[in-house]
């Protein structure tokens, strides 16, 4: 069932749209490749974070940084962000579907682009797999 959400960035509404399921499961063995890595550092040092240990997460975050930077050359990030962006992104009732369009509307404004890739990946993929892996209140499932 596609399912819709709006995220606000840079003080613009995008409107996501679930990614249908086919073209979904062809996008994430590309995902998997340029995220796994970061996501399971993420759970690793998750399992020995303490709450409120702020100077923790900042070495986190910065441990997930570095395995994200290693493996960004591992994939085609420009064709990867075109498809994730072309299968479900509207902005001002426009899709950003085209290689033209895309281009237009994300130049000069990489940073922008990451943080709607960001939300994409979220939306379709994150999301996903955390439900696979808790059982629905972020505690891990003791079976699968």
């Amino acid at each position: 069932m596609l399912k819709q959400k709006t995220v606000t960035v840079e003080g613009v509404d995008y409107l996501l749209t679930t990614i249908p399921a086919i073209k979904a499961l062809q996008l994430q063995p590309k995902v998997m490749k340029l995220l796994g890595r970061s996501i399971a550092a993420f759970f690793e040092s998750a399992s020995t974070m303490q709450e409120g240990s702020t100077e923790l997460e900042v070495q986190v975050l910065q441990r997930i940084a570095e395995v994200f930077l290693e493996d960004l050359d591992k994939i085609d990030i420009a064709a990867l962000a075109q498809e994730l962006i072309a299968c479900g992104v509207t902005c001002q009732n426009m899709s950003i579907d085209t290689p033209q369009k895309f281009n237009n509307h994300f130049s000069g404004e990489l940073v922008v682009l990451y943080k709607v890739l960001f939300e994409v990946i979220h939306f379709n993929f994150l999301e996903q797999m955390l439900k696979l892996v808790s059982n629905g209140n972020g505690q891990p499932k003791k079976e699968i």
